[in-house]
């Protein structure tokens, strides 16, 4: 039997490596687009690499500010990260790597 999942998620570790400093890491969900959706974003331009992230972005977490206080996710805060181009890089590796095992495993 096989169950449809009408919204598939999966979570992944993001990583980020700046230069000079220990690799740092934080967890996203993403919404796994269907085909005809993603075919939608051109993402060989950035502002179609961001709307692409910003619809397949559910939830962020193990985020935290200098101080070490945890970060709740918000729509401000993903586009916060999103414009920063070493997160937005990893962001799409992330994604592209946990779609790519699921379909792997079938």
């Amino acid at each position: 039997m096989f169950n449809i999942d009408s919204e598939p998620i999966v979570r992944a570790r993001v990583e980020i490596r700046l230069p000079d400093q220990e690799p740092q890491d934080f967890f996203t969900t993403f919404r796994v687009l269907d085909i005809d959706t993603f075919n939608g974003f051109d993402l060989s331009d950035p502002e179609g690499s961001k709307a692409f992230l910003s619809a397949a972005i559910v939830d962020m977490d193990e985020i935290v500010d200098r101080g070490g206080a945890a970060v709740p996710y918000s729509e401000a805060l993903r586009d916060r990260l999103l414009n920063q181009p070493v997160v937005r890089a990893a962001l799409a590796r992330a994604y592209h790597k946990e779609v790519g095992e699921a379909c792997r495993g079938n």
